[in-house]
């Protein structure tokens, strides 16, 4: 808080060399995740990864591990329609009510786009299981395989730059904007979370015995 003076200490990021992959698009690039620290070693206070670190040791203090799986939503739309009065999607369905989810040809029709995504993904380990059209014309989901939370948190800041980029290389834009018509639905990311026993690998969340057969930890994670 207040003014800013030329001898403060700099925010730097430190890569995180466990999360190193070569760019399967352009293989003279490699990607790193990085932490944010301040004055030399300092966690920086609003770095969120070193936040969300922060509780995963906390829950690992107290006997847990969080897993997380994220299924991500997204727009694809021709660059050239962007300004105007009704952006164009990369395919479209015919007059489909109430909704153009799971519609095999706005699938197939986008495939020079969804090829290169789901080959990217194989180079990159994502486990990818499925995929398919979403509601909104041009909107995709994509699920890939859970993993511990800080992991899957990294994971999805790589998806977002392989979309946007298997985009651009097929004529396309991507964009994960929440609502980029106002028409049409919004995009999200359901979270898939579950707390697991650090020393068992029980799945803390399954059905229990207290209020309406959940567990405590359940009750209080929610």
């Amino acid at each position: 808080i207040g003014r800013m003076n030329p001898v403060e200490d700099e925010v730097v990021g430190i890569p995180d060399p466990s999360t190193l992959r070569v760019l399967p698009w352009d293989r003279r690039f490699a990607w790193m995740v990085a932490d944010m620290v301040q004055g030399g070693s300092t966690p920086f206070a609003l770095c969120p990864r070193s936040g969300l670190k922060q509780q995963v040791a906390e829950a690992a203090d107290m006997g847990y591990a969080c897993q997380l799986g994220i299924e991500p939503e997204f727009y694809v739309f021709h660059p050239d329609s962007l300004g105007t009065d009704k952006l164009r999607p990369i395919a479209r369905s015919g007059d489909v009510a109430p909704t153009p989810a799971y519609d095999l040809e706005v699938t197939l029709d986008a495939m020079p786009f969804l090829d290169k995504v789901t080959s990217y993904m194989a180079d990159l380990d994502f486990g990818l299981f499925s995929f398919d059209a979403e509601g909104g014309q041009g909107q995709y989901e994509f699920d890939f395989a859970h993993d511990e939370v800080v992991a899957s948190a990294d994971r999805m800041t790589l998806f977002r730059l392989l979309i946007k980029q298997a985009a651009k290389e097929t004529g396309m834009l991507a964009t994960f904007m929440p609502k980029p018509f106002a028409h049409l639905w919004g995009s999200g990311a359901h979270f898939n979370m579950s707390l697991e026993d650090r020393h068992s690998g029980e799945n803390v969340f399954k059905t229990g015995t207290g209020n309406q057969g959940w567990r405590k930890e359940a009750l209080h994670f929610a």
